[in-house]
């Protein structure tokens, strides 16, 4: 009989749940903190950071841990429906309050208000003046719950459309008015783009914008430290894998290493490495790793992996320059990313292939910010912002340097 029973590997390495997995989560007291205050405060509140960086569980830990009463209204409802305002209303109420308000419209056209009580529940009662959509949805908001948080995820969804980024900044100084401010309503914008005047910056009244949204520290990949602890709470206290130290040190520099800290891309990749451990009998053996590794590569990488392939010269050339660019892209690990970065690395990596007329950079970064594209040109800062940190993990484990060729290779997956 066993001595004690493991709980299923899908139930502690959880990168796909949007609840916070509290066994799991990894503490930033320093940015946990930050939030709350700027949340308790007069100002909207801006979270920003990569893609799978851990930024919503970390606005839904400290809102759990702190008492405060939210809503999600999601950007990706915002670029089908074509509204901010609408995809807010969708959020905040309730489904049967739509069609009682429906009804009155249509009896009634001409009212200046309506009064509406029922909702969710009996308890519960929604008393909303004036059919303006969006004053609906905050009053809905303020009734539910008093002073709260209306949290816009996914803002990057709506990072091309100037005409949604026009409206969501319209709402954040329409909120300042004494009506939308007695409701004790504030917003919580949540997404990639770099702070409030990297997404902000086209429309007309930006300087407006930032005085009323705080720009909180970006959310950042976990360090080596936190990866580690990660790696802790997995293997050894929830699923009771026997690991030496070096063994600990290992997976967590490989992890660290392979994922570049992305907390997602960490609790994915730990996943694949606790069922290879499973199939060996719960025995672990440095071979596993790769295994991992490969296995990873293909369920989690494979759209990306097949992307980056299409940007890759598409024969053997003697210099191969747009892999030496996509090779470098990996390496620097930076985003954003400025041509003189990248020439610069090529210049002291690849010195024998440096002719004396342009290398020709800037216009492979320009292609490469094309179709299925891996980059994005901000053409103010003349810099290229990476659409996303995936493409740099698959970059680092696809693309390597032949030290007998001094050729950009790549690695070969099966990713199908």
């Amino acid at each position: 009989m066993a001595l004690f029973s493991r709980p299923e590997i899908k139930d502690v390495f959880t990168p796909r749940k949007s609840s916070v997995n509290s066994d799991m989560y990894v503490v930033r007291e320093d940015l946990e903190s930050e939030l709350l205050e700027s949340v308790e405060g007069h100002m909207h509140s801006m979270l920003f950071g990569e893609s799978g960086n851990g930024k919503s569980w970390l606005y839904k830990h400290v809102f759990k841990e702190n008492g405060v009463s939210y809503k999600v209204a999601n950007c990706g409802n915002v670029a089908r429906l074509g509204s901010v305002t609408q995809a807010i209303y969708d959020a905040c109420v309730p489904e049967g309050f739509r069609e009682n308000t429906e009804i009155e419209e249509k009896k009634n056209a001409k009212a200046s208000a309506y009064f509406l009580e029922g909702g969710l529940e009996s308890t519960r009662s929604y008393n909303v003046q004036g059919k303006e959509p969006l004053y609906a949805a905050f009053k809905c908001l303020s009734d539910e719950f008093g002073d709260c948080v209306l949290v816009i995820e996914n803002l990057e969804a709506i990072n091309n459309s100037p005409s949604l980024i026009e409206e969501m900044a319209s709402i954040i100084l329409l909120l300042d008015d004494e009506k939308y401010s007695e409701l004790g309503v504030k917003l919580l914008i949540v997404g990639t783009p770099n702070g409030v005047g990297d997404f902000f910056g086209r429309v007309q009244n930006v300087k407006s914008v930032k005085n009323r949204v705080e720009e909180l520290t970006k959310v950042n990949a976990l360090s080596y430290s936190q990866i580690k602890d990660l790696v802790n709470k997995g293997f050894i206290t929830k699923l009771k894998i026997a690991l030496k130290p070096a063994e600990i040190e290992k997976i967590s520099k490989e992890v660290y290493h392979k994922t570049l800290g992305l907390a997602q891309s960490a609790q994915e990749l730990c996943s694949e490495l606790a069922k290879q451990i499973k199939d060996n009998h719960w025995r672990y053996n440095d071979a596993l790793i790769n295994n991992a590794q490969e296995k990873w590569l293909r369920k989690s990488l494979r759209a990306v992996y097949k992307i980056i392939e299409k940007h890759l010269n598409s024969i053997e050339t003697t210099v191969g320059r747009r892999n030496q660019v996509i090779y470098a892209i990996g390496r620097l690990n930076k985003n954003p990313i400025y041509a003189y970065e990248v020439e610069s690395f090529i210049r002291n990596e690849f010195s024998d292939t440096i002719p004396e007329t342009n290398m020709g950079v800037s216009t492979i970064l320009s292609e490469l910010c094309s179709g299925e594209a891996i980059l994005r040109k901000d053409v103010k800062a003349a810099m290229y912002n990476i659409v996303d940190p995936l493409y740099i993990i698959c970059i680092r484990m696809m693309l390597f340097k032949n030290r007998e060729t001094g050729k950009v290779e790549r690695r070969r997956f099966k990713t199908t």
